[in-house]
C-alpha cells in the first residue's frame, strides 16, 4: 500500500527503461524533478498487503485478502490517502523480473479493482405530527406518521390512557375524557434499521351538554301530580328540584301543593366525560278551580254571551250534563264525562256500633265556585223533598257531620247519606237528589 502521491507523466521504456519526464516516478522520485520519495524506491507499508506466486506464463493475475479489504475501506473513509498498491517483485531471487500491462493497455487487458461488498442496512426516522387537543363525542380521526424508509408503513401503540381511545390500525376513537399517549414504531426490514420510536401526548377534555326542557305550562291544582320531561345531549339523566313556589318533587312526579308561581329547575351535573349543564328553570302558574267568569272565558271565548251556547241548561257534550253542572263539576262542556253523573246508590255506615244501610249520592263540589249552592235532598215521593245537606256559596256544608263526607282540596269528592236506614219501616220508598243552583248577578 502506498502512502504517499505519486505523478505519471508521458515517459514509456516498453520494458527497457526510458528516459524520465516531469512528474513521473521515478526510483528517487515521486514526481521527477519536482519531489522525491521520503524513501528511494518509494514510500509504501512495509507489509505485503498480499502475495501472489507469478509464474512465466501469461494470463490475469489475482490478489485478494483481508488486508486489501482493509485498505480499501481506508480509502472509502479517506479518499484523500488512496494512492494505491504498488507490485514489488522477488527482488532477492535472480531472473525475477515480470512485465504486467498497465492502463495504458487494451480495455481488457488493463488492471483491474473488482469490490465484492454487501451494502449496510440504512438508517430510518419517523415523523410523526403532534394530535391537536380532542374533545369527547368528536369523530374518528387518522394518525398521520410516516417513515423515510419507501414502502414501509408505521405502527402504532397507546402506551398512556388506552381507556380513553380505540386503536384500528392508524385510526383513533375516542372512548373518554382524559391525557393520552400514542408511539408511531417501524422495525426495519433487511434494508433499513429500526426508526427511533416516536410519541405524541394530547388531551380529550370533556364535552359540554345541554338540557332541553319545556315549560310544563299553567296548571290547576287538580292537575296534580304533574309528570315533568326534560332530556340532556349526553343522554344522561335529568334531575328535577322546586325553586320556589308551593310543590314538591319526587324523581319526575311533581306534586301542585297549593296555588300559586312555581319555579322547577332541570340539572344534570358532569361526569367524566362530560362538563355540567347548565340549569333550566321554567316558571308557570298553579291556579284554583275557576270562578264563574274564567270558566267561561276559558271554555266559551267569544261564544260566553250567546245564551244557545253558553246557557245553563244547554247540553253540548253527549252525557246529557248542563253547562251549569260542568261549572258546577268543573268540567269541558264540549265533552263528555258520564262519569260525573251523581251517582245514587247505597252505603253501609256504622251507627252506634251497628252498621247500618243508607241511600246514597255521590258527587264533586268546587268550593272555588262561590256562586253556587250545592244542596242535597231526600224523600219518600217525587214531590215532596227535605234538605239534608246544604254548601252555599263555596262555604263548608250546611248539614249534620254525619251525614256526609267530603276529601280533597280544590276539588272535593262529596258522598251524603240519607237519614233513613233503608231496613226501616220508613226506608222503603226513598228518593235523593242533588240540585245545583246559581245565583245570578243582578
Amino acid at each position: 500500500k502506498i502512502l504517499s502521491d505519486w505523478g505519471e507523466a508521458g515517459s514509456s521504456g516498453d520494458g527497457q527503461g526510458g528516459t524520465a519526464q516531469t512528474n513521473d516516478a521515478t526510483w528517487s522520485h515521486n514526481f521527477f524533478n519536482v519531489s522525491t520519495w521520503n524513501t528511494a524506491g518509494g514510500d509504501f507499508v512495509t507489509s505485503a498487503s498480499d502475495t501472489t506466486s507469478v509464474g512465466e506464463s501469461f494470463g490475469f493475475k489475482t490478489w485478494s485478502s483481508a488486508q486489501m479489504v482493509t485498505d480499501v475501506q481506508s480509502w472509502v473513509d479517506n479518499p484523500g490517502t488512496n494512492f494505491g498498491w504498488l507490485l514489488k517483485g522477488a527482488e532477492s531471487t535472480s531472473c525475477s523480473a515480470r512485465i504486467f500491462n498497465s492502463s495504458e493497455s487494451s480495455a481488457s487487458k488493463r488492471p483491474k479493482l473488482t469490490i465484492t461488498f454487501t451494502p449496510g442496512k440504512q438508517d430510518q426516522f419517523i415523523t410523526f405530527p403532534s394530535i391537536s387537543t380532542k374533545t369527547f363525542n368528536d369523530p374518528n380521526f387518522p394518525l398521520n406518521a410516516t417513515t423515510n424508509a419507501q414502502g414501509l408503513s408505521v405502527t402504532y401503540q397507546v402506551t398512556a390512557g388506552s381507556q380513553f381511545v380505540s386503536l384500528n390500525g392508524g385510526t383513533v376513537t375516542i372512548d373518554g375524557a382524559g391525557a393520552v399517549t400514542i408511539e408511531a414504531t417501524q422495525t426495519g426490514n433487511d434494508d433499513f434499521n429500526p426508526a427511533a420510536p416516536v410519541s405524541r401526548s394530547f388531551t380529550i377534555n370533556k364535552d359540554g351538554q345541554t338540557i332541553s326542557f319545556n315549560n310544563p305550562g299553567d296548571k290547576m291544582l287538580s292537575d296534580s301530580p304533574v309528570t315533568l320531561v326534560a332530556t340532556a345531549t349526553s343522554g344522561l339523566t335529568v334531575t328535577f328540584s322546586v325553586t320556589n313556589g308551593p310543590a314538591t318533587v319526587n324523581g319526575t312526579s311533581l306534586t301542585l301543593n297549593a296555588a300559586g308561581s312555581v319555579t322547577v329547575r332541570a340539572s344534570r351535573s358532569g361526569n367524566s366525560n362530560y362538563n355540567a349543564a347548565p340549569n333550566i328553570d321554567q316558571t308557570f302558574t298553579v291556579s284554583e278551580p275557576s270562578n264563574r267568569q274564567s270558566w267561561l272565558d276559558d271554555q266559551f271565548g267569544d261564544d260566553q254571551d250567546n245564551p244557545a251556547v253558553a246557557g245553563d241548561e244547554v247540553v253540548n257534550s253527549s252525557d246529557g250534563l248542563s253547562n251549569l253542572l260542568k261549572y258546577a263539576f268543573d268540567l269541558d262542556p264540549f265533552e263528555a264525562h258520564p262519569e260525573a253523573q251523581p251517582a245514587p246508590g247505597l252505603g253501609i255506615f256504622t251507627i252506634d256500633t251497628v252498621d247500618c244501610e243508607f241511600l246514597t249520592i255521590q258527587f264533586t263540589r268546587i268550593p272555588a265556585a262561590d256562586d253556587l249552592t250545592y244542596e242535597v235532598r231526600v224523600g219518600d215521593n217525587l214531590s215532596g223533598w227535605t234538605p239534608i245537606y246544604a254548601s252555599i256559596q263555596g262555604a263548608d256544608p250546611v248539614t249534620d257531620a254525619d251525614l256526609f263526607t267530603e276529601t280533597g282540596t280544590d276539588r272535593l269528592a262529596v258522598t251524603v247519606r240519607d237519614t233513613v236506614k233503608t231496613d226501616s219501616v220508613d226506608g222503603a220508598n226513598r228518593f235523593i237528589q242533588l240540585v245545583v243552583t246559581r245565583e245570578i248577578d243582578p
